[in-house]
């Protein structure tokens, strides 16, 4: 079995949200009130974007965007 990573990106969203995406999958896409929801609800998003990619018979994406923890802060 391959693993995937692919780094996700949490940014405030308007009116409070929380709004998570994922630089190499412009598919998955969410948006929370909260942040714990939002991050949450990430893995749904890319989940389903990454089934789409598999149903329509397209590669998965290549992982580019890479971060290190230091880069987190």
């Amino acid at each position: 079995m391959r693993l995937y990573v692919y780094d996700a990106e949490i940014e405030p969203g308007d009116e409070g949200a929380w709004v998570v995406t994922f630089p190499d999958v412009p598919e998955a896409i969410t948006e929370c009130d909260d942040r714990a929801d939002a991050l949450r609800m990430a893995a749904d998003a890319l989940g389903v974007a990454l089934l789409t990619y598999a149903r329509q018979g397209r590669a998965l994406p290549e992982r580019r965007a890479r971060r290190s923890r230091a880069d987190l802060g």
